[in-house]
């Protein structure tokens, strides 16, 4: 049996070979000259930003995720050029009638489909008998149907943000009302809407669609917090789950953003906002159509004609992706474990994952450490906290078996691409809404391991740090010329942050088990309570200077969660490093790995470098206003500033002077371990 690792490790670009490189790739991404007490962020990231130029068409780069990007883009490229690994695959077909396809208009009628799956709805006029119910059934088919992509009850699917908007003003109102013009016609001509809403009232529709989506605006900008549920306690999701149709035996789900669904509740409270929404759905689904190139390349253009008024502002308007990259990017949704298995063979290798295993045993550790030692916690909650530590699974690297998914068909053939996407996508929701039902399904990763990206499943109690995560720089190599401090800052901190999650504001309300229950007595919540609000008014208080004036200011509220488990993830990592540097690692001192570094740092203060340099970012001012609109995550520069600022180890490392920005006078938030 041929081994699942490489005999050599991938080639990421910018990986340090030896202790001179590995030097040079910390010290030239800095600028020293800034002070670290004042401005660490500048300090760490400074020459990065300052080097790193956005290249046309790249809004945002990243120094942490970049290179294995680009290293996953260039194997599944050259996978998919006839005669590469993937070309006579399922996934090489897939391939090919989707390029095929984005050349040419599509014969016959590409929606009739998705006017069969909303012929239920009946007129859109309060009289016609559109109903809560109707509508929500609707929605059901569509997403059981893998279409839409989750126009109502989700997020990411509506096709204009608010921030859009109103960073573009009257010609990206008016490019949009266009888009919905071009969109409600394409869907009339298609089918997808009843001909009352064709002969003379397009204005009418263009209007009505435009109104949902306005208010669907809002309520995303709601936001929230996650919780397990009972499905009656939200209207019309038993209807939503029974057009699925799905069962859910305990009858609770998960839902995330809570403050948007109590938001569309309320709007389906008034009836002649309900009577709109099938305008939306059929806009919203032909949109998504369009930008699929099931419509042909006329269609397409409209929104990308769209995309050209409403593109970035700050930046130049992006060159056009080629149809055979648009092609690869539906491919990794659709089908992920088609792709899998080579990307593994390509990219894991034992080392990696053995060291990140380490890391992970030691970060764990260092948690349970932490907890042990936090006052505010009661015997009982400590208790209860070890133990949902303890039980956490952990996903390193790769799944060990990836499914075909026999659900899929696929045909070669541009004639089959519509078919192929609509098998694809069905599957793909399937997929999605398995776990809920499925214990075999819920033991699955979700993250394929091509995509960069770390997770905590509250409801599986699961942290997973995936293969690309696994990767320069992110994980530094195990190897004589690293030092600790460099791996504990990087990979140490993210499974930290990782852990974090298990103890913010929602990972207190899951145990060990994974399951909807608070574990804190009413004394260690109402302390637990009082520092969340300290870590809430802490980022309330930070301005983002990137934005200029008016001023604008962090979500304390909005980024709670993530605050946390950057905090939690700073002290796990160093206490982590602290005792590998006692043990197993005292020979990977950054005094005997890399003299060159020694020169500079401490173990402790290169350890905060490392952490800051996970955060490295540029971006535009559009990509800054976009982040801080529906991003979760604080901005990168306060990813650094928030936990730092708050860490009496990290005045102790850089000697800050008390009412330094890193040092700040009044009391601090403390979370664990203190």
């Amino acid at each position: 049996m041929a081994s699942l690792f490489p005999p050599t490790p991938p080639t990421i670009r910018g990986t340090p070979t030896n202790a001179a490189e590995m030097a040079a790739a910390v010290l030239n991404d800095m600028d020293r000259s800034a002070r670290p007490c004042t401005d660490f962020y500048r300090y760490a990231c400074g020459g990065y930003l300052d080097a790193n130029l956005l290249p046309p068409g790249r809004p945002f780069i990243s120094r942490a995720d970049d290179p294995s990007v680009e290293a996953t883009d260039a194997f599944f490229k050259s996978a998919f050029t006839p005669g590469g690994q993937l070309w006579r695959t399922r996934a090489g077909d897939w391939f090919s009638a989707c390029a095929a396809a984005v050349r040419s208009e599509p014969t016959g009628n590409p929606l009739r489909w998705l006017a069969r799956l909303l012929a239920p709805v009946p007129s859109t006029s309060p009289a016609g008998g559109v109903t809560n119910e109707t509508v929500v059934a609707a929605i059901g088919r569509l997403h059981a149907s893998g279409t839409g992509g989750d126009p109502l009850w989700g997020f990411g699917g509506l096709p204009v943000t608010a921030q859009r908007l109103a960073d573009g003003g009257a010609p990206v109102a008016a490019a949009h009302r266009w888009l919905v013009k071009q969109m409600v016609r394409a869907a009339c001509r298609g089918g997808v809407l009843p001909r009352c809403r064709c002969a003379g009232r397009l204005a009418a529709t263009v209007t009505a669609a435009m109104r949902v989506e306005a208010s669907l605006r809002n309520a995303t900008a709601a936001g929230g917090g996650s919780a397990a549920v009972p499905i009656g306690a939200v209207p019309l999701l038993g209807t939503y789950l029974a057009a699925l149709p799905l069962t859910v035996p305990s009858g609770t789900v998960f839902l995330s953003n809570i403050g948007f669904w109590a938001a569309l509740g309320g709007l389906f409270e008034d009836p002649s906002w309900v009577a709109d929404v099938p305008a939306y759905l059929a806009y919203a689904v032909t949109l998504d159509a369009a930008r699929n190139e099931l419509l042909g390349p006329a269609a397409y253009a409209s929104w990308t004609a769209f995309e050209a008024v409403a593109a970035d502002l700050d930046a130049p308007t992006p060159p056009p992706t080629t149809g055979r990259e648009r092609c690869l990017q539906r491919l990794t949704l659709l089908l992920p474990d088609d792709l899998a298995p080579p990307y593994v063979r390509r990219f894991v290798t034992a080392a990696a994952t053995a060291q990140m295993g380490t890391l992970y045993t030691d970060v764990q550790a260092a948690v349970r450490a932490l907890l042990r030692t936090t006052p505010w916690l009661d015997a009982p909650s400590t208790a209860e906290a070890l133990a949902k530590i303890d039980a956490t699974t952990f996903h390193n690297g790769a799944e060990p078996v990836y499914d075909a998914y026999t659900d899929v068909v696929v045909r070669r053939g541009r004639r089959w691409y519509g078919a192929n996407v609509a098998s694809a996508s069905a599957s793909l929701w399937r997929r999605r809404v398995a776990p809920l039902t499925s214990a075999a399904a819920a033991r699955r990763w979700g993250i394929p391991p091509f995509v960069a990206d770390a997770s905590n499943r509250p409801a599986g109690n699961i942290i997973t740090m995936n293969a690309a995560t696994a990767q320069w720089p992110g994980l530094p190599p195990d190897a004589p010329h690293v030092p600790a401090a460099l791996v504990y800052g990087a990979a140490g901190t993210i499974i930290g942050h990782e852990f974090g999650h298990s103890l913010d504001s929602t990972g207190l309300t899951v145990d060990a088990a994974g399951a909807a229950r608070p574990w804190l007595t009413n004394a260690s919540r109402d302390a637990a309570a009082a520092r969340a609000a300290c870590v809430v008014a802490q980022y309330d208080g930070y301005r983002i200077t990137e934005l200029g004036s008016p001023p604008v200011f962090e979500r304390g509220a909005f980024t709670l969660d993530e605050n946390i488990a950057d905090t939690v993830g700073v002290a796990a990592g160093l206490a982590a490093l602290r005792g590998a540097l006692g043990g197993h690692a005292a020979s990977r001192r950054v005094a005997v790995a890399n003299p060159a570094l020694a020169s500079v740092f401490t173990d402790e203060q290169l350890y905060f470098v490392s952490t800051a340099q996970g955060w490295c970012a540029k971006g535009t001012r559009a990509a800054v206003r976009a982040a801080v609109a529906g991003d979760v995550h604080a901005l990168n520069r306060l990813r650094v500033l928030g936990p730092l600022s708050q860490s009496p180890a990290f005045a102790a490392a850089f000697d800050c002077p008390a009412g330094s920005v890193y040092r700040p006078k009044g009391d601090r938030c403390k979370l664990f371990g203190e």
